[in-house]
């Protein structure tokens, strides 16, 4: 049965009645390349939408973080050199480096340019050689048409159009493409203006490094007199301190014996109590020869000897009954080695002369020595204290 332009317009009216119909025919009546043809464009446009934003805004992401770390290197720099001459030249040879860096870190951005440039060139190559193939696949299709325009009569304005369609489309994307090439260029004189700029940078960076040196080198010249002048104050007050510690230690000298000289001289109103009696002072003299003859008889060493002939005052007394000998350490202030001085003198001048207590007096205590004193007489070993005429006993008795 043959098919008859009747039959042909109640197909036309079916399709009409019914829309979904026309998809499933197009679907027979297409070929397989020309359905995918509306995703392809629509699938590459996107792709090539994506891969431009992110190249541009990745690469202008990292040029203005660069120059931002630029900037904060060049205010370290210019901060550190005003703050630290000392270390100039090893920091300025450091900045060259790290010029030098950043000139290879520029260099390096714009060769990444130029390789993200030449992707997008191949980009744009590939763009034409799948433009190149939509183009075939069209004359593919005019083919396919010429071979069937009998068959597809009925919807050579549809497909016309569709072309049109192609047409308006290819030339939205040839716009966009224009567009993209007119971006790169900016792009690239962004770049040369950055370059230039750096350069100027540079050269300002130069002059200001000349003018730090000039003025470093002042303040060098500066801190030089400043020295010398510190050099000869303090040799100034070196031999004023000298003259000074000289003056001290003759006061120191002069207090020590007539402090020596009270306690000698006063030793029985000091010294004097109910239970120790019948006191006095004994000579210079008399503890040489007390110490000669302990010597002699080997109960002392001659270090010992040594030792124990140096002491202030030895003070001989009656003690319930008793000879009891008092060994004093006298010194304007007493410290702690004047304790310990006392104590070791008073157990070699036991084997000499027989019961002796170890005693110190002064008109002022450090700390030290009071700490010793304390420990001592928590452990019970005596020791006699004077502090301005005023004597404190073992046991308060």
């Amino acid at each position: 049965m043959a098919f008859t332009v009747e039959d042909f317009q109640d197909l036309l009216a079916l399709l009409r009645e019914h829309p979904d119909w026309r998809q499933q025919l197009w679907a027979l009546l297409a070929s397989e390349e020309l359905l995918r043809l509306p995703g392809e464009v629509k699938a590459f446009r996107e792709e090539f939408r994506v891969f431009r934003d992110e190249t541009f805004a990745a690469f202008r992401k990292e040029t203005e973080e660069r120059f931002r770390q630029v900037e904060a290197q060049i205010a370290a720099l210019a901060e550190a050199q005003r703050r630290h001459y000392e270390e100039f030249a090893a920091y300025r040879a450091e900045t060259e480096r790290r010029f030098a860096e950043l000139r290879e870190e520029v260099t390096a951005a714009r060769a990444e340019a130029d390789r993200r440039f030449a992707e997008l060139a191949e980009a744009q190559r590939r763009t034409e050689e799948r433009v190149g193939r939509l183009e075939e696949a069209v004359e593919r299709l005019a083919e396919a048409q010429r071979r069937h325009y009998e068959e597809f009569a009925a919807h050579r304005q549809e497909f016309l159009a569709y072309r049109v369609e192609a047409d308006r489309r290819f030339a939205e994307l040839a716009e966009a493409q224009r567009r993209t090439e007119e971006r790169v260029g900016r792009l690239e004189e962004a770049v040369e203006r950055l370059a230039e700029a750096q350069r100027r940078h540079y050269e300002e960076f130069a002059a200001h490094r000349v003018e730090t040196d000039r003025r470093f080198a002042e303040l060098a010249e500066a801190q030089r007199r400043h020295y010398e002048e510190f050099v000869a104050l303090r040799r100034e007050f070196q031999e004023h301190r000298r003259e000074f510690e000289l003056l001290k230690n003759d006061v120191g000298i002069l207090k020590d014996n007539d402090l020596r000289r009270r306690y000698g001289e006063r030793a029985a109103a000091y010294f004097g109590r109910p239970d120790f009696r019948r006191i006095r002072v004994l000579s210079a003299q008399e503890v040489t020869e007390a110490l000669r003859r302990a010597l002699r008889a080997k109960a002392i060493s001659p270090e010992a000897f040594e030792d124990a002939r140096l002491t202030d005052i030895v003070i001989q007394g009656r003690r319930k009954g008793r000879p009891l000998y008092l060994v004093l350490e006298v010194s304007w202030v007493v410290d702690r080695a004047d304790v310990e001085r006392a104590v070791r003198r008073a157990e070699i001048f036991q084997k000499v002369l027989g019961e002796v207590w170890p005693g110190v007096a002064g008109a002022r205590f450090t700390e030290g020595a009071r700490a010793l004193l304390q420990q001592m007489k928590e452990a019970g070993q005596p020791i006699v204290v004077a502090q301005d005429g005023q004597v404190d006993w073992p046991g308060g008795g």
